[in-house]
């Protein structure tokens, strides 16, 4: 299993692996629209689970998204954040 992935117990032993969708600008107009996106897609809802990166985790739009998905700090421009 890769560290991009997430192990999931499933019925009988068996466990499912949801991969780990990285979304940059999280907070932004293109960032939200891409988890909504996702977070609505049945298939894809259940074959990555989200993990929003901004830069500022405090703001209002990040805490609200802490009630749906998994928010990191981190800058794109700054690798030491990453």
């Amino acid at each position: 299993m890769r560290n991009s992935e997430v192990s999931k117990p499933l019925s009988g032993g068996t466990f499912w692996v949801a991969k780990i969708l990285a979304v940059f600008g999280a907070t932004s107009q293109q960032g939200s629209t891409v988890i909504n996106y996702v977070l609505n897609g049945l298939e894809l809802s259940r074959e990555y689970r989200i993990r929003a990166i901004t830069r500022d985790v405090n703001s209002e739009k990040a805490r609200h998204l802490k009630e749906r998905v998994e928010v990191v700090q981190g800058d794109a421009l700054n690798r030491g954040s990453l």
